[in-house]
């Protein structure tokens, strides 16, 4: 499928492009694997307690890019430097303050969080507040389960940094919910949350053995040597921009419980699911097309730009597209999949799935703006687009329930994404979209 992408690729780095084949097959076999997990969830707890699984975890995820404080991409990005320029007294150093920062401010947030639900216990009905109580006991895994993912990226183990949260998770909430079935015969919500935690505590028990057998020898013999003002000064910038990404991405299941209950918030959050599979080819070839990017932007290869991103359009767009009419064909029947009472979300399916067409349609956004060094503009854009989002869903919801989500949504990706073309043609020089990403773009600097 992309191949010819790889080839691409394969000019510049060889080893990278197997990585980008390692990492895309880890997300297809844990896409499957959760899905998996959310038919065992959803057929045996029904859309209202599942509303409330989902509920808790979405919070759990935006609690959880606090507890990180940025430190996931710090990781990312310094672990890899300090490995090949042989800094390995830095490197254990960032290993040991990112891990002890991110699980300790992920017990002091799981500690708030269960305090302040006992205090007020007003704001939800019984059943969320103790589905709350419970899943904080996984905010101090969350956190650290990211930042030693990232700490296995920046080794250069695409692979291996995905298979804890994105293979070994879900596979062992599977196990636990069917140990949980078979003893009790009967799921609710607070077991599975349950379920959900010890799975945490599996793939956190993995990921640590997979990093402690990835590290370099020389990091055990070397000094700890710690920089933290410099790395929590980085960690801040990046937690403002992911921060802002995972809001944008999880708030109208956030607004949805207490403006239209938990029974729509659990066949939304399914919904929500299913319709990314749209958008999963963009974001596959993305993660192939992403070193180009930067690579010939700097060099001023203006063409040879384009062609890569037109590409990548063409060939996830072509994609989506059979999966955006799949959905639209079959919504109803894999919807039913889930549970009797969930295919009542299919119009919900088709405007959610729509968004996701069109920001397939629009090319790899984020990445060129960030590859081509416009984080502040991106981070701008994503700022509007949150502000807009809450905007709708706050007005939408009440008016049409799940379906007002769902239009609030797709009209804030679709904007977010138009103007993301806008600002990329008059930055960058090229067109990212369909039917447009083949013409001529504007000289950059050093080509000529």
């Amino acid at each position: 499928m992309f191949n010819k992408l790889l080839k691409k690729l394969d000019e510049t780095d060889l080893s990278l492009a197997r990585g980008s084949i390692s990492s895309i097959a880890v997300k297809v076999f844990g896409l499957i694997a959760a899905l998996g997990a959310e038919v065992l969830l959803t057929r045996n707890l029904g859309p209202s307690a599942y509303g409330v699984y989902a509920f808790v975890f979405q919070t759990l995820a935006i609690l959880s890019v606090a507890a990180k404080f940025g430190q996931d991409a710090v990781c990312l990005r310094f672990v890899a430097a300090y490995r090949s320029s042989g800094r390995f007294s830095e490197l254990k150093g960032i290993l040991r303050f990112s891990g002890t920062l991110a699980a300790a401010l992920g017990c002091l947030i799981g500690a708030g969080l269960w305090l302040v639900f006992q205090r007020y216990s007003f704001v939800f009905d019984a059943e969320v507040r103790e589905g709350l109580a419970v899943g904080a006991l996984a905010m101090p895994l969350i956190p650290l389960l990211a930042v030693r993912e990232s700490a296995l990226q920046g080794l250069k183990y695409p692979a291996l940094g995905q298979i804890s949260s994105r293979i070994i998770y879900p596979l062992a909430l599977i196990t636990f919910l069917t140990a949980s079935l078979a003893i009790t015969s009967q799921l609710d919500s607070g077991h599975a949350i349950l379920c959900a935690v010890a799975a945490n505590v599996v793939a956190i028990v993995s990921v640590i053995t997979l990093l402690a057998r990835s590290v370099p020898g020389e990091v055990n013999k070397a000094v700890t040597v710690l920089r933290p003002k410099e790395w929590i000064i980085v960690g801040v910038g990046m937690l403002l921009v992911s921060g802002q990404y995972i809001l944008m991405n999880r708030v109208d299941i956030l607004m949805l419980e207490p403006m239209a209950g938990k029974e729509a918030t659990g066949i939304y959050a399914v919904c929500v699911r299913l319709a990314w599979l749209v958008s999963f080819f963009i974001q596959a070839a993305s993660v192939i097309a992403a070193p180009l990017i930067s690579e010939l932007y700097s060099s001023g290869q203006a063409s040879k730009l384009q062609r890569i991103v037109h590409l990548t359009i063409v060939i996830s767009s072509a994609c989506s597209a059979v999966i955006f009419l799949a959905l639209v064909l079959f919504g109803e029947l894999v919807l039913g999949v889930f549970g009797p009472a969930f295919p009542r979300g299919y119009q919900v399916l088709v405007i959610l799935a729509g968004a996701q067409l069109f920001n397939a349609l629009t090319g790899p956004s984020g990445f060129l703006l960030t590859m081509t060094g416009h984080e502040r503009l991106l981070g701008l854009l994503m700022f509007t687009a949150l502000v807009l989002n809450c905007t709708l869903n706050f007005i939408m919801i009440p008016a049409y329930g799940m379906a007002g989500a769902a239009c609030a949504t797709g009209i804030t990706t679709v904007l977010w994404n138009t103007v993301s073309v806008i600002m990329i043609r008059k930055k960058v020089g090229i067109y990212p979209v369909l039917g447009l990403s083949h013409l001529p773009p504007r000289q950059l600097n050093g080509e000529g």
